[in-house]
């Protein structure tokens, strides 16, 4: 369902909503070298897709480490294709936490 949300489209919005790294410090989320990547949000312009990585509490997570290895390939595969474009809402903070959560150079 996510691959082939992420390859109908010639273009893509997304947004980052990332926690802070430890418990009681909200301020450490502001800086993307240290928070942790709480969703991410895609959207076309009339569907969005979210992949919630960090529940609530900021340490829960959703899927077995299997799933979220398919889930982080496919995304990897999505923001590494130049043929896409992507727009993001704060490519200044966004880019780096997708850098680093995704692994994509």
């Amino acid at each position: 369902m996510l691959r082939a949300f992420l390859t109908r489209e010639l273009a893509y919005a997304y947004d980052t909503e990332t926690k802070s790294p430890l418990p009681g410090r909200p301020e450490l989320a502001k800086d993307s070298l240290l928070a942790c990547l709480g969703l991410l949000g895609i959207a076309t312009d009339d569907e969005v897709m979210v992949v919630a990585f960090l529940g609530v509490d900021g340490v829960s997570t959703f899927y077995p480490s299997w799933e979220l290895a398919e889930i982080v390939q496919i995304l990897r595969d999505f923001f590494s294709d130049h043929n896409i474009i992507k727009i993001d809402f704060n490519g200044y903070y966004d880019v780096p936490i997708i850098r680093r959560h995704i692994g994509v150079v």
